[in-house]
């Protein structure tokens, strides 16, 4: 057990009345360590583990194309390999593995022409990622489609003008609601009533809770102080939402602040002020990996008026205690924004995303990172890494 639930709250009341964003060292006795780097270097893709294998698919390519590879690490070998090429080739969409193994990727995006297009195509995936065949599409297009799998395995997607279930005994989208206000790069929490949080997004500072059983969405009457896409969130265990960091819509930074989200009663709700992050600069496309020890954030970005800086940092949240514990993980040996990430028997596995490099006529370029990492988790199903 590691013993630092008393530190992290001294900590946090210290982050409140000061303003400092230091955080405890989380007394894990491990590192990162290499694994052999991606086939194929892609930005923006997804991935999921399934059995023994963790397949990232699609992504953006060097030369700027969607990609269609299906790149499979075997979990026991520590192999890649390729596997079938999706039916379509996409970015930044969405993926989880179903109840029975199988792979459903949604949504996502094309290139068409000088813009991108919102994809509602969907296909499923084998377990090891040797077959790839079209299913059912989404009701309607979403550029960044959020998922979530429901406690009776049927799996949500939030994003766009809508949200819908999709159950894999029928290999059928149902239950659409509209939303209320349309979505992309947003946040979502499943709560314990299995009901969908939707928190900003491009442009948005509102939040809405989605009900796929009444087929309604109402808006909260809390709201984010500023328009924030490429945020996270968190469900604690007392039941309120921890909104973490991403980029003011408007201005283009990156925010260290976070809040917490209260679910009151019918329709009222609240939102105050949480801890800073650590990071002075911000962070947003930050990886959200839920573990039996807590939650944790890898990678993503700062965005500053200087440029932007992409970060190695890794940070371990305990939802059972009030005020959340936060503290700080052994960093990742290279930076990872807009990379992929995943939960898999005792580890956490990060792999590829985006580094700023620089290209012809000085420009800064986002280049591919192929290295994939891993780090031994040292905590139990049952016990809280915080406690």
């Amino acid at each position: 057990m590691l013993d630092l639930r008393a530190k992290s709250v001294i900590c946090v009341l210290a982050m409140v009345l000061s303003g400092c964003a230091a955080v405890p060292e989380a007394a894990v006795d491990a590192q990162w360590e290499a694994l052999p780097d991606l086939l194929r270097p892609v930005v923006g893709s997804a991935a999921s583990v399934s059995g023994d294998h963790f397949i990232v698919t699609g992504g953006v390519r060097v030369d700027l194309t969607a990609s269609a590879d299906v790149q499979v690490l075997d979990l026991e070998t520590l192999t890649w390999s390729l596997g079938a090429p999706l039916v379509e080739p996409r970015l930044m969409h969405g993926q989880v593995t179903l109840d029975d193994g199988r792979v459903l990727v949604a949504g996502g995006r094309q290139f068409g022409g000088d813009r991108t297009v919102a994809l509602d195509a969907c296909e499923l995936l084998s377990a090891d990622g040797l077959t790839s065949t079209p299913t059912d599409p989404l009701p309607g297009a979403m550029a960044t489609p959020r998922l979530h799998k429901l406690s009776d395995g049927r799996i949500v997607a939030v994003g766009g003008d809508i949200a819908a279930a999709f159950d894999p005994a029928t290999e059928q989208w149902g239950h659409v609601v509209s939303l209320r206000e349309s979505r992309s790069d947003h946040a979502t929490v499943l709560l314990a009533d299995q009901t969908v949080l939707v928190i900003g997004g491009l442009r948005r500072d509102s939040i809405e809770r989605v009900d796929l059983e009444t087929a309604s969405s109402r808006m909260l009457s809390a709201k984010l102080p500023m328009a924030l896409d490429d945020l996270s969130a968190v469900l604690l265990d007392d039941g309120r939402v921890w909104v973490l960091g991403g980029q003011d819509s408007t201005t283009g930074l990156t925010t260290d602040r976070t809040w917490l989200v209260s679910l009151n009663d019918g329709d009222s709700s609240s939102i105050e002020r949480g801890p800073n992050l650590p990071n002075r600069y911000g962070m947003a496309d930050q990886r959200v990996v839920v573990t039996p020890g807590g939650v944790v954030l890898i990678g993503g970005e700062a965005q500053t008026q200087f440029g932007d800086i992409e970060l190695k940092d890794v940070l371990l949240i305990d939802p059972s205690v009030s005020p959340p514990g936060l503290a700080r993980l052994p960093d990742t040996a290279e930076a990872h924004d807009d990379a992929v990430s995943a939960w898999a028997d005792g580890w956490l596995i990060v792999a590829g995303g985006q580094v700023t490099g620089r290209g012809m006529n000085m420009l800064r370029l986002p280049l591919p990172v192929m290295r994939v990492e891993r780090l031994r988790w040292p905590v139990q199903d049952g016990e809280r890494a915080l406690d």
